[in-house]
C-alpha cells in the first residue's frame, strides 16, 4: 500500500463511521440508546481499536427526577 492511500483509507473509514449514528429513547420513564447497524469497515474500525462495537439496544435505566427549583444541575 502506498502513503497516498492512507488519507482515502481514513476518509472512507471516518464516512463508515459516521454511519452508525446513537439515538436515545425513552419508553415509559426508561431511557435506551439505539444504534443502526454497522456499515462498511465500521466493525473492522472497532476491532482494529481492540473493542468491540456497541450494542444495538442499550438501557440506559430510570429518567432522573428533575430538581425541585427547575434548575436540572
Amino acid at each position: 500500500m502506498s502513503w497516498r492511500a492512507v488519507p482515502a483509507l481514513h476518509t472512507a473509514l471516518m464516512r463508515d463511521l459516521s454511519q452508525v449514528p446513537a439515538v436515545m429513547v425513552e419508553l415509559d420513564g426508561h431511557g435506551c440508546q439505539l444504534r443502526t447497524d454497522l456499515a462498511g469497515a465500521a466493525y473492522q474500525a472497532f476491532a482494529a481499536a481492540g473493542v468491540g462495537p456497541p450494542p444495538t439496544v442499550s438501557p440506559l435505566g430510570p429518567r432522573p427526577e428533575p430538581e425541585p427549583n427547575g434548575s436540572g444541575a
